[in-house]
């Protein structure tokens, strides 16, 4: 069985977070079902989840209404496998990491600057974070 995959020739950030992420995703997928592969593992992540939550429960049943572009294209990535599972019977299952944060860590998200506060306080520096008193934030 050939796989087809899909490629997008127009350069700069949202064309390479849609290549990146749905059209990445996408042939994942499809390299699967072409494959055979019984499983599949999709990195998600906890952006998927935003605009509207009063608390901190989250279930199967929490309304996932990203805010960032990021959050966007890993829902539709979740939602890709989800075809797959009932279209292909793939065992699809997807993990919402929160954002990852430590030294060295240089991807920018709104949490950026708990890795920054890290870097600072291991140099023996001050650090202002700038976000309210009563703010939280998962992290890993």
């Amino acid at each position: 069985m050939e796989v087809q995959l899909v490629d997008s020739v127009i350069p700069g950030y949202p064309q390479a977070a849609f290549r990146a992420n749905a059209v990445g995703t996408f042939n994942v997928l499809e390299a699967c079902r072409a494959c055979g592969v019984e499983r599949m593992l999709f990195a998600s992540s906890i952006g998927t989840y935003a605009d509207g939550l009063t608390d901190d429960h989250l279930d199967d049943l929490t309304l996932q209404r990203p805010r960032l572009f990021y959050g966007a294209w890993k829902l539709f990535g979740e939602n890709m496998g989800v075809f797959y599972r009932n279209k292909y019977g793939l065992d699809y299952r997807g993990l919402r990491y929160p954002p990852i944060v430590g030294p060295g860590v240089k991807s920018r998200g709104v949490t950026q600057y708990i890795s920054w506060a890290i870097e600072e306080a291991s140099k023996g520096n001050n650090f202002t974070i700038w976000v309210e008193p009563r703010t939280r934030a998962p992290i890993l």
